[in-house]
C-alpha cells in the first residue's frame, strides 16, 4: 500500500489511507452524538456509556493529528489564512447561525436552548457548537510562526511537544477562545506535522505478516480499553495515543481504506450536518416513534445523521455552488 515520494510540507499530495482516518474519525464523532442525551440519555446504560468514553477518548486527538500531518504552508501568509477562511470560517459562522434557529424558537427540540444573545457570544468567544473548527482555525493562524521555528530540528519538535504539555497541566487558562483546548490539541496536531515531517508516505508502507499485525493491533486494542476502563489521572494523552495508533494499524486491511476513505472525504461536511440531522433523527425515533431500545435509537440516528447525510452531500450539495461554499468545499 505504498504511495509516492516522502513529500516536504510545502508541497501538497494526496494519500488514500488519510481519507479514510478521516472517514473512521468522522464515523467515530457521529457513533459518539448518536448515544443520545435528550430526550432520552443513553448515557444511563452502562454499555452505552463505556462506548461513549471509548470513542470520546481518540476521535477529536485523531482529527487533530491528520490535519497535522496535511499541514501545508505554501506562498504568503495571507494566502494561506484566506484558504482556511473559506475551507473553516465561512462554514463556521454559517452554520453557527443557522444553529441560531432550533435554539431559539424551538427549545423543545435541543438539549441546549438559547436566547440569540448567549448564541452569538459564544459563537464569537467560545467556538459556538462547532468548536473543533473554532479550535483548529486558531491553531492555523498561529502554526506557520510555530513551523518556522521548530522544522530546523527533531530536538525543537520534541522540545515544543513537551512545553505544550508542560502548558497544559500546569496552566489555568482565561475562560474565552477555547485557549486551553488550543494548547491540548496543539500537542496532537504537532504530533502530525512531525510524523509527516520525518517519515512522510513510509507511514503507509505496510509490509506483510498479517497474523503478527492482527496480533499487535489486538494487544493494542486490549490496551486501550483497559486504559479507558481505569480511566487513570493524566494518562489521556496515553489512551488517545494508544487509540490513534490502533486505528492506524487498522490501514493495513485494505477493505477498511476503501470502505472509510469515501467518507473521509466529505468529514467536514459530515460534521456540519450532523447536529440538524440528529435533531431530526432522535425526535422521530424518540419523540413520535416512542421507541426506548438504545440500540435500536443509536442504529437509527446512525443511518439518518451518518449515512444519509454523505448522500445528501454528495449527490445534492455537491452539484449546488451556494452550498459547496457555505459547506467549506471549494
Amino acid at each position: 500500500m505504498s504511495t509516492e515520494k516522502t513529500p516536504a510540507l510545502t508541497e501538497k499530495i494526496y494519500y488514500r489511507q488519510i481519507d479514510a482516518l478521516k472517514g473512521i474519525a468522522i464515523f467515530l464523532v457521529v457513533l459518539g452524538h448518536s448515544i443520545i442525551l435528550y430526550p432520552i440519555d443513553l448515557h444511563q446504560n452502562d454499555l452505552c456509556e463505556l462506548v461513549f468514553r471509548w470513542l470520546s477518548s481518540v476521535h477529536m486527538p485523531l482529527f487533530f493529528v491528520i490535519s497535522g500531518f496535511c499541514f501545508s504552508y505554501r506562498g504568503s501568509y495571507r494566502h494561506f489564512i484566506w484558504k482556511k477562511v473559506k475551507r473553516l470560517l465561512i462554514p463556521y459562522f454559517a452554520f453557527n447561525v443557522l444553529d441560531l434557529i432550533p435554539r431559539y424558537l424551538f427549545p423543545n427540540l435541543v438539549n441546549r436552548p438559547r436566547g440569540i444573545a448567549e448564541s452569538v457570544q459564544k459563537i464569537i468567544f467560545d467556538g459556538g457548537e462547532l468548536w473543533f473548527l473554532y479550535v483548529l482555525f486558531i491553531i492555523f493562524l498561529i502554526y506557520p510562526f510555530i513551523y518556522g521555528w521548530i522544522k530546523r530540528s527533531v530536538y525543537l519538535f520534541a522540545g515544543t511537544l513537551a512545553l505544550l504539555l508542560l502548558v497544559h497541566f500546569t496552566w489555568t487558562p482565561i475562560p474565552m477562545f477555547r485557549l486551553g483546548e488550543v494548547i491540548y490539541y496543539l500537542f496532537y496536531f504537532t504530533i502530525g506535522v512531525m510524523v509527516r515531517e520525518y517519515l512522510g508516505n513510509t507511514i503507509f508502507d505496510f509490509k506483510p505478516g498479517r497474523l503478527k499485525a492482527a496480533a499487535v493491533t489486538v494487544v493494542l486494542l486490549m490496551l486501550w480499553f483497559i486504559l479507558i476502563e481505569l480511566n487513570p489521572p493524566y494518562l489521556g494523552i496515553v489512551t488517545a495515543l494508544t487509540g490513534i495508533i490502533t486505528l492506524y494499524r487498522s490501514l493495513r486491511y485494505g477493505v477498511l481504506v476503501q470502505i472509510f476513505s469515501r467518507f473521509g472525504s466529505y468529514s467536514l461536511q459530515i460534521y456540519l450536518l450532523n447536529g440538524f440531522l440528529l435533531v431530526i433523527s432522535r425526535t422521530i425515533i424518540v419523540s413520535i416513534l416512542q421507541v426506548t431500545n438504545p440500540f435500536a435509537i443509536i442504529a437509527f440516528n446512525m443511518l439518518v445523521d451518518f449515512f444519509l447525510s454523505y448522500i445528501i452531500i454528495k449527490y445534492i450539495c455537491e452539484r449546488i455552488r451556494p452550498a459547496k461554499i457555505l459547506m467549506g468545499m471549494v
